[in-house]
C-alpha cells in the first residue's frame, strides 16, 4: 500500500496498473498476521472483488489463468497464503 491508501484503494490501483481493469468496491474477507522464518510478522489482507470493467490485459505476469477453487492446491502459493486457502473463505 502507498501512504494514505486503504487496502481497498490499493487493490483498485494495482488492478488498474497490472491488469488494466477498473474494479467494483472490494470487500475484505480475511486478514491475519503471518511470520516467515527469520522475518517480522506481516499483515495479510484478502479482498473479494465482486466485478470489474474492461478487458483484462496481462501487463506484468508470466501467465494468468482462471481456475476453479477446487484446483488451487495444484499451484505453488506462498506459505503465508496457505491458511487463507485452507480456511474456505473463497467458498463463502
Amino acid at each position: 500500500m502507498e501512504p494514505g491508501e486503504t487496502p481497498e484503494t490499493a487493490l483498485a490501483r494495482e488492478l488498474q496498473e497490472e491488469l488494466g481493469v477498473d474494479s467494483d468496491p472490494a470487500v475484505e474477507i480475511a486478514r491475519y498476521e503471518f511470520a516467515y522464518p527469520g522475518k517480522n510478522p506481516i499483515l495479510l489482507i484478502f479482498l473479494r472483488v465482486p466485478g470489474w470493467r474492461g478487458e483484462i490485459e496481462n501487463r506484468i505476469f508470466d501467465t494468468i489463468v482462471w481456475e476453479r477453487v477446487s484446483h488451487l492446491q495444484e499451484y505453488d502459493f506462498l506459505e503465508g497464503d496457505i491458511p487463507f486457502l485452507e480456511s474456505g473463505a473463497l467458498l463463502s
